[in-house]
């Protein structure tokens, strides 16, 4: 359901451990009909906690930490910082490593058709053990991030004040209302286009 939106941000999160910072990064965006409230962006980074909490299983372990919030602005121009509270989790997975840029995918629609209207999220890095031979997650994998992402949408949706995920389009300078995801079987490449 469209409303009113006053605000739109930009919530990073990055993984990182000892050894190297930044080593996956993906940007979940929300409007919100308060404009520059941290207070705001700081339930939506709880629910982004819970979110990766739930997944924690899916990924890897080994010292990561994931940071939720490391950066937080608004997308408006020029962008406000937002002073949010960051939040982590780690990840729960020992064993084998997949490498850094392999990730789940997290796909999500909006109530239009066609590409711009259409985002993702990689969520990484993964543990190998969340695969099987043929480099697809788990079914266990799957389902619970599918519930994961459901439990999130139902959360920020459920916000006051009105929030929503939203996909970003730069081309058009507005975020439009996710209304559904889908949790991928594949794996994707963590990729940057600019």
């Amino acid at each position: 359901m469209p409303f009113n939106k006053a605000a739109t941000y930009a919530i990073v999160v990055s993984c990182g451990n000892s050894n190297a910072s930044g080593v996956a990064v993906t940007t979940f965006h929300f409007t919100s009909t308060a404009v520059q409230d941290i207070a705001a962006c700081n339930t939506v980074i709880n629910h982004l906690k819970t979110f990766y909490t739930a997944i924690a299983p899916l990924l890897l372990g080994n010292g990561y930490t994931f940071t939720i919030g490391s950066r937080v602005t608004t997308m408006e121009e020029p962008p406000f910082i937002v002073g949010a509270t960051a939040q982590s989790v780690n990840g729960s997975v020992t064993g084998n490593v997949l490498p850094p840029q392999v990730c789940a995918i997290a796909s999500w629609r909006t109530s239009r058709a066609g590409r711009g209207y259409r985002g993702r999220n990689y969520l990484g890095p993964i543990a190998a053990s969340a695969c099987g031979v043929s480099g697809q997650l788990s079914a266990g994998a799957v389902s619970g991030t599918q519930t994961a992402m459901n439990t999130l949408l139902a959360n920020i949706n459920a916000m006051s004040p009105v929030s929503s995920l939203c996909v970003w389009s730069p081309t058009r300078g507005d975020g439009l209302e996710i209304t559904s995801g889908v949790a991928r079987g594949k794996t994707g490449t963590l990729r940057t286009r600019n």
